[in-house]
């Protein structure tokens, strides 16, 4: 499990510090958002820069960047074609839609995989994108940022499972608290030796320790991420649930 966020130790990162603390920032007509993430890649356009600006471009490219990576330790190369074209086209998509430098960042495959930084360097040099890497509390600490932008008054606990990671992450007051990360999605399981028995191992010693780390928590949780999506999707179709919105979706 990795340790506690300081947000003081990302002032480097794109989002270390308050997005829109300069009139520059404010004055933006469209903000263009990448996320380079273990199953797939995606590009959001968003209509200039508010605590919950309306997006008008959206887009996900499956790329299974982190499959295989338990018994190779690097990234996926088809995943990583996959994903190097799509950063190609969203690079395109960018340009004509005049959002300006692209916020990029990746999370646990990349961070993880031995040819991350040879990745990174191959991306920046083909398409001009810039990615950050981000390690496992800043993203919980995003993830928790993102849920208090749409509920200034959330209060819980927020889980973001991606393809090989998980990220818990303390909301309260407006504030978010302490943020934890530990290497367990449904990439992981899937590739991990020793059957059902081995993940259900896995999964059980994996929420004792992040239980014990964070403690008694609020009756609240809020899902971020993908596999949480394809959960909810099961669970409405289980449940004859008569619309398709997954945003706010209760489980």
């Amino acid at each position: 499990m990795d340790g506690v966020n300081d947000p003081a130790a990302h002032s480097d990162r794109p989002f270390g510090r308050p997005l829109f603390d300069s009139p520059e920032a404010r004055a933006l007509s469209r903000v263009g958002v990448v996320d380079v993430g273990s199953n797939s890649v995606r590009l959001v356009v968003f209509d200039g820069a508010a605590r919950s600006p309306a997006y008008f471009f959206n887009e996900k490219v499956m790329c299974g960047l982190g499959a295989g990576m338990a018994e190779t330790g690097r990234l996926d190369p088809q995943g990583r074609a996959r994903a190097l074209d799509a950063l190609r086209r969203f690079a395109h998509v960018a340009d004509g839609l005049g959002t300006g430098p692209l916020n990029a960042v990746a999370t646990a495959a990349v961070r993880e995989a031995e040819d991350g930084p040879d990745f990174v360097a191959e991306v920046e040099r083909e398409t001009g994108i810039r990615l950050f890497v981000i390690d496992g509390p800043e993203e919980a600490r995003l993830s928790a940022q993102g849920v208090l932008l749409g509920w200034p008054g959330a209060y819980g606990l927020v889980c973001d499972m991606g393809g090989s990671s998980m990220e818990l992450a303390e909301i309260d007051g407006g504030r978010v608290g302490r943020c934890v990360s530990a290497k367990l999605g449904p990439l992981k399981l899937r590739d991990l030796k020793g059957g059902k028995k081995a993940r259900k191992a896995l999964i059980r010693e994996t929420v004792e320790r992040l239980r014990d780390g964070l403690g008694e928590q609020k009756n609240r949780l809020f899902l971020v991420g993908g596999s949480w999506r394809a959960i909810a999707r099961v669970d409405m179709a289980r449940r004859g649930y008569p619309l398709h919105v997954l945003h706010e979706y209760r489980m």
